[in-house]
Formats: C-alpha cells, sequence, structure tokens
C-alpha cells in the first residue's frame, strides 16, 4: 500500500520486507513520510510497526527492499551515520522509585501541569520541523499529535491517511474495529451505483443507498460500518424518504463519562451501541434508535490473504 506525498519524502520505503527464519515480522511495506511530517505507525502488539521503526533508523536490516532518507540509499548505512535519531521506548529508570514516581518525577522538576506531554511532544516538533515517526498502540495518541497515520496488521499496512479519514473511512473490517468503537451490521451489496457508492442489503434493517470502500460488486458480502456517536435516540428513522434507518431496542446498560453518556442496546438486530452527548436527557428511556443511511459505511467482511 502506498502512502503519497506531495514533497520529496524525508524517509521512504521500498517494498520493505524484514524476516527472522519463518517468521515474517513486516510484508512488503511501500512508504513514504514527508519533510517535517509527524507519521504514527499505530497498531497492536506484534503487528511489525517497531521493527519498521527499527529498519528506518538502522537496527535492523530489512531482508528484502530500500530504505531512503532524503533520496538517500540508507538501506546498508550504519546507524551512527544516518541523519536519523532514535527515542527508545525503554528509559533509565530510578531503582528506589515506584513506576508512578519514576514517571512523574522529571514533570514535576519542570512544574508541569497533568496530560500535557502529548501536547509539549507536537509543540516541540512544530518549532523545530523536523519529521516524526512515531510508534504506537494508542489510537488516541496517534490521532491527536498524527499529521498521517499508516494502521498496520500481521506485518502490513492496512490504511494510510489523516486521523479523520482513517476513523470515518476504514478501508478494511480490521481498521473499523482497531480504530474506535463500532456497530457492525451484515450486508450484501444488491447493486452498485457508481464509485465507492451502493445499494446493500441490511438485511431486517432494509435496503439502503450507502457508501463504501471502492471495488465491491453485486453480490458481495460486506459489513455496514456505523460509529455509536452517529446513532441517535428517538422516534425518527425506518424509510427511505427519511434517510434514517431506524431499530427498536431496550437499553441494557448506561454509562455516563462526563461529556457524554454511554448506551449499550439490545435490539433484533444484535448489540447497538450509542454515544449521546452530555447526560442525554431522555436517551435512558428511549426504545427507538436510528442513524442517517449517509454515515454507513461498507467494507468487505474479511482480511486479504496474506502469504508468505
Amino acid at each position: 500500500m502506498n502512502g503519497a506525498v506531495d514533497a520529496a519524502p524525508a524517509v521512504q520505503l521500498v517494498g520493505i520486507e524484514r524476516r527472522y527464519g519463518e517468521i515474517v515480522a513486516v510484508r512488503g511495506i511501500d512508504l513514504a513520510i514527508a519533510d517535517g511530517e509527524f507519521f504514527s505507525l499505530l497498531g497492536p502488539s506484534g503487528c511489525g510497526k517497531t521493527t519498521t521503526l527499527r529498519m528506518i533508523s538502522g537496527l535492523e536490516e530489512p531482508t528484502v527492499g530500500r530504505v531512503e532518507v532524503h533520496g538517500r540509499d540508507m538501506t546498508r548505512v550504519p546507524p551512527h551515520r544516518r541523519p536519523v535519531t532514535t527515542v527508545f521506548q525503554n528509559y533509565a529508570l530510578f531503582p528506589h522509585l515506584n513506576v508512578f514516581e519514576n514517571v512523574a518525577f522529571g514533570l514535576r522538576r519542570k512544574g508541569a501541569a497533568k496530560e500535557q506531554l502529548q501536547d509539549l511532544l507536537k509543540a516541540v516538533q512544530r518549532e523545530v520541523g523536523i519529521t516524526f515517526v512515531y510508534v504506537t498502540h494508542d489510537q488516541e495518541e496517534a490521532f491527536s499529535m498524527s499529521d498521517r497515520v499508516a494502521v498496520m496488521n500481521l506485518g502490513r499496512v492496512e490504511q494510510i491517511g489523516g486521523p479523520r479519514e482513517v476513523y470515518a473511512r476504514p478501508s478494511t473490517l480490521f481498521v473499523a474495529q482497531f480504530v474506535g468503537a463500532s456497530n457492525h451490521f451484515p450486508a450484501r451489496v444488491v447493486d452498485v451505483l457508481g464509485a465507492g457508492r451502493y445499494r446493500a442489503d441490511l438485511g431486517a434493517l432494509g435496503t439502503w443507498p450507502v457508501t463504501g470502500v471502492a471495488g465491491l460488486a453485486a453480490g458481495d458480502e460486506a459489513v455496514a460500518i456505523v460509529r455509536p456517536e452517529q446513532v441517535r435516540a428517538g422516534t425518527g428513522g425506518g424509510s427511505e424518504r427519511s434517510g434514517e434507518i431506524g431499530v427498536s431496542g431496550r437499553i441494557a446498560d448506561v454509562s455516563f463519562v462526563g461529556p457524554a453518556t454511554h448506551l449499550t442496546i439490545d435490539t433484533a438486530v444484535g448489540t447497538v451501541r450509542c454515544v449521546a452527548p452530555g447526560r442525554a436527557d431522555g436517551a435512558e428511556s428511549a426504545t427507538r434508535f436510528h442513524w442517517d443511511a449517509a454515515d454507513a459505511w461498507l467494507v468487505a467482511p474479511r482480511p486479504p490473504v496474506v502469504t508468505a
């Protein structure tokens, strides 16, 4: 999968692969990172993101492929001769302090307020203007700081894009499940209306015009993704003319988390999750829930086949 950028890339990976015997840690990644960009590699443990970072820094050598920095081939250049600096996850610790005290020590010395570190890191990056390649499994951390994000799984990049794009328009079911909470509804493509536009049968929810990933064909099985914050409590929904998909249900759980209320709803089509703003007055007694058909997003139900 390619991550195209407009300017000459600060870092470019061409067909990068890393094998450890029979284990393939990174599988054929092509990636371009722009000069001055804050770029995050996001994914679960073992997906290959740290191995990819180590190949950029020179701490690992690709089995196949090429690493370029500002247009220069650095694939066989040792780490100390690369114009790259690596900050490791494992830091020097005070053995007489516990975990909390180790983390708090430097912040207290600087008089820093709580939850400031991400903002500080982004501010430093903007001020200095250098390229950041950041590795994390924390989506909120990646989304709050990054210009673009690459979501990795099983050694491959499944999607590259801005945080809003990756969240709202996931390219695979894995990305939809990994990035934020989502409601999933089995679907079947009835007709292709245009590029990324379909008429889909959502079973008991009816047949609707929806958007989705490109390349689906009539008759294909799919999954309709709806984010919890797009679900509303009320009396609407149920007709194509209104453009709202509706379902009846019973509130099974309510969690108030300050700026929002999280509802878990039992329905005939399975569990539906809803995030309502604020105290969500009246939502706790609702028996009907709906969302715009335009907010549903189709993806294929199965990941691409991965070969060794």
